[in-house]
């Protein structure tokens, strides 16, 4: 009865001289007819040069602690399932993985290559490293808190992307149809966008270096409300076609806030005072301009800082908070009233770093090769 009790050994695959219960080897492909389940610990090391693939029809399970090609070349295993994946915690995959169905990796889980999914929802479990990319064409797509992806992550058509607290992702993150939502001090090197329809908010104190937009290269397509958490750094610009654009207090962009059609509203400086607005903390700064280009209210809170202009070319009232600074010029076009704080300073400076368009907004302080760069990878 003892022996019962007796811990099963962690089986060793060695590819591909070994073979795998269930599975048919012809050549450098493996055939797994009725899914596969490695069990905790197992291990499968490859042998060959030459790249090898698994396909599997069903459903593909490993326990927690599997090691799959942990040494090795992401690029010389392929995995293709037909059914949902679900690699366990503490493991370590070096492959490209493809499922038709839902790709789940456990916490602590460290996966170099690329994920993707035709319809499946794809997860990466907390405090665990992929470095590759991920892409779903209509799926949403979950990264876990303290969680690094190194790589663009991408919905093709539809599809919620969600990045955990404490998470960095070193590239960009953009969906066609389908919101983005970014946990609190998360980093992002690289810029987010929703090309056609889906909201994007950001957290408290999040970091990212490139574009906010939600729509396609800064045109007349897209919608969708952009909301910033307090504290942030943004270092592009803010852009929509239709959405209020919400800037919470002690947040930095380095560009543009610009929307056609909907209201902006730029929180009030955690730090008060006219002084030394570029260098204090707390201080909500816009590096640009801030423009609607058909309609939507401005307000500028108090103690912000504009270095560019602020302009409603066609209908909405401008609001300037008490010891807001603004280095270009406050115009409402048509109509809307304009409304300054006797205490805030404009300095109507011709030269002042962003300026608003005539009109519609179409490219508002966003690079080309930015954006070519974002559907390019």
């Amino acid at each position: 009865m003892l022996l019962a009790w007796l811990p099963v050994q962690a089986a060793i695959y060695s590819l591909p001289r070994d073979s795998i219960a269930g599975c048919t080897p012809v050549d450098q492909t493996y055939t797994c007819a009725a899914g596969l389940v490695l069990g905790a610990g197992d291990t499968i090391v490859l042998t060959s040069s030459d790249p090898i693939t698994l396909k599997i029809t069903g459903d593909f399970t490993t326990g927690d602690g599997s090691q799959i090609n942990a040494e090795g070349d992401a690029s010389k295993l392929s995995i293709i399932v037909n059914g949902n994946t679900a690699i366990g915690a503490n493991s370590t995959l070096h492959a490209n993985l493809t499922g038709v169905g839902t790709i789940d990796t456990g916490e602590y889980t460290h996966v170099i290559g690329d994920v993707t999914t035709i319809a499946g929802v794809v997860t990466i479990g907390n405090h665990s490293t992929l470095t590759g990319k991920i892409t779903t064409a209509s799926a949403a797509i979950n990264v876990g808190y303290d969680t690094t992806v190194i790589g663009n992550i991408k919905t093709m058509v539809a599809g919620v992307v969600s990045v955990g607290y404490d998470s960095m992702v070193t590239g960009n993150i953009s969906t066609t149809s389908g919101a983005i939502n970014v946990g609190d001090r998360s980093i992002v090197t690289g810029s987010i966008l929703t090309t056609l329809a889906g909201a994007i908010t950001l957290g408290a104190n999040v970091k990212i270096t490139g574009n906010v937009a939600t729509t396609y290269q800064g045109s007349v397509v897209g919608a969708g409300a952009i909301v910033i958490g307090g504290g942030s750094k943004i270092g592009g610009s803010v852009t929509t076609n239709t959405g209020a654009i919400t800037i919470a207090s002690g947040t930095k962009v380095d560009g543009n806030v610009a929307t056609n059609d909907g209201a902006i509203t730029v929180g009030a400086s955690t730090a008060t005072g006219t002084d030394n607005k570029d260098n204090k903390d707390g201080v909500t700064k816009i590096g640009g301009a801030v423009c609607t280009g058909n309609s939507g209210a401005i307000t500028i809170g108090a103690d912000a800082k504009v270095d560019g202009s602020i302009e409603t070319a066609k209908a909405g009232a401008i609001t300037v908070g008490a010891r807001a600074e603004v280095g270009g010029s406050v115009t409402v076009k048509k109509a809307g009233a304009k409304t300054v704080a006797t205490s805030a300073d404009v300095h109507d400076n011709a030269n002042a770093n962003g300026k608003c368009p005539n009109g519609k907004i179409t490219y508002p302080k966003i690079q080309s090769r930015q954006w070519r760069q974002i559907f390019m990878h």
